[in-house]
């Protein structure tokens, strides 16, 4: 028996052993899960200490930002103020040598940022706000003569503006700034020498085009303005001026402005010349024969401010001589009239509008174009015909001018 006891107490003594090795191992288990866990809360901390420190970049990288931009800005006001104060002599100089050389001169960069995209957000508000509305045809030398639309002829939609309109502070701003151009290029021009220049309403305008070539324009489809000439018949308009504002323009949008330089009498032409509707791009030409021009067909909207600046005693004259001459004023009825013959002959499409002057009635009565049939018996029932004396200032295909009291002085 005493064998047996000896392997009993062995095995005891081997037992108690293990159970304090288990005892041990469980208890270094515990400390490395406490360990871990302590590590893994550790790195939720500093996880979410990074996460809090890279929203503080990120909020200090979007506060930086917004400082620059704020900074850019103030440094981009103060030196448009600083053009409109004094006007900037390099662009001077050289839109005085394309007037004087081809009749015709552009730059690019002429407001700067962020007056130049300030002012297209002012369009693009009036566009969304619904007060550019299709633009008329004709008028005549002082804009109340016959007057149409005809979006298969001009397709674009337009608004006239002082730019004391609430809302047009930059507008303002922008034709401020061009007036100074205009007055300095004037000391610079000697054709322009001796003329009081006097400025219209700014027409601010988008062509609505589209890319759907078997649409009409406004309805998908591109947009234009037909060949023609913005002073054919001794309206006042001197120079026309337009700023492009169209930062996404690409070449396959089209809309260039297409002139076609020649002499006052029709003769020495030179091969046309395309001008693309950049962003910024201040263009200046004489508004006479010498520079008659379309809008070749617009794939995507197309913004723009035209300004025309008048020579007073030509525009006086013109004025004087309608507003007295009855005979005169029928004669250029009668021309509008053919002028919108030539058109539906061309395009296929009637006017959508027609606006006569109760005065010119006379002119007008009995003639066989689809618009205007028999406009004095026709006028109370023909949804296209409007007995209408007023005009805010077409611009026709053949020219036109706005109305006495719509152009203003130019001040130094």
């Amino acid at each position: 028996s005493a064998p047996t006891t000896h392997y009993s107490a062995e095995m005891g003594k081997k037992g108690k052993a293990s159970t304090s090795a288990t005892d041990e191992l469980e208890r270094q288990i515990r400390e490395i899960k406490l360990k871990q866990e302590a590590a893994l809360r550790a790195v939720q901390q500093a996880a979410e200490e990074l996460d809090c420190k890279q929203r503080e970049v990120s909020v200090a990288e979007q506060d930086l930002s917004k400082a620059v931009k704020e900074r850019d800005e103030a440094d981009g006001a103060i030196n448009s103020s600083i053009k409109i104060m004094k006007g900037d002599d390099k662009v001077i100089a050289q839109l005085a040598e394309g007037l004087e050389k081809d009749g015709y001169a552009y730059v690019d960069g002429f407001c700067g940022e962020p007056l130049a995209t300030y002012v297209r957000d002012e369009l693009r508000i009036l566009h969304r706000d619904g007060k550019l509305h299709q633009s008329e045809l004709a008028g005549g030398k002082t804009g109340e003569n016959v007057r149409y639309k005809m979006s298969k002829v001009r397709g674009d939609v337009v608004a006239f503006v002082r730019g004391e309109e609430e809302g047009c502070g930059n507008l303002n701003l922008y034709k401020e700034y061009a007036d100074q151009i205009v007055l300095r290029v004037q000391d610079k021009v000697q054709e322009l020498q001796g003329v009081t220049v006097q400025r219209g309403n700014l027409m601010v305008t988008c062509y609505p085009g589209g890319g759907e070539e078997n649409e009409d324009c406004g309805k998908g489809g591109p947009c234009r303005y037909v060949y023609h000439c913005d002073n054919p018949d001794g309206n006042g308009r001197v120079l026309t001026t337009l700023l492009y504002l169209n930062p996404e323009w690409e070449e396959e949008h089209g809309g260039h402005l297409r002139i076609f330089p020649q002499d006052a009498d029709g003769s020495n032409r030179r091969g046309a010349v395309d001008v693309a509707p950049l962003h910024d791009r201040f263009l200046i030409f004489y508004s006479d024969r010498r520079n008659p021009h379309e809008v070749m067909p617009s794939k995507a909207p197309r913004y723009a401010v035209t300004t025309w600046y008048y020579d007073k005693d030509q525009r006086d004259r013109a004025v004087e001589q309608v507003s007295t001459g009855a005979a005169e004023a029928d004669i250029e009825a009668k021309r509008i009239l053919g002028e919108i013959q030539k058109f539906e002959s061309q395009t296929g499409a009637s006017p959508q509008e027609v606006k006569v002057n109760p005065k010119r009635l006379a002119a007008v009565r009995d003639t066989d174009i689809k618009g205007v049939i028999d406009v004095a018996a026709v006028a109370g029932t023909r949804s296209n015909i409007i007995l209408d004396g007023s005009a805010e200032g077409a611009g026709g295909a053949g020219g036109a001018g706005p109305r006495a009291g719509k152009v203003f002085d130019l001040e130094e």
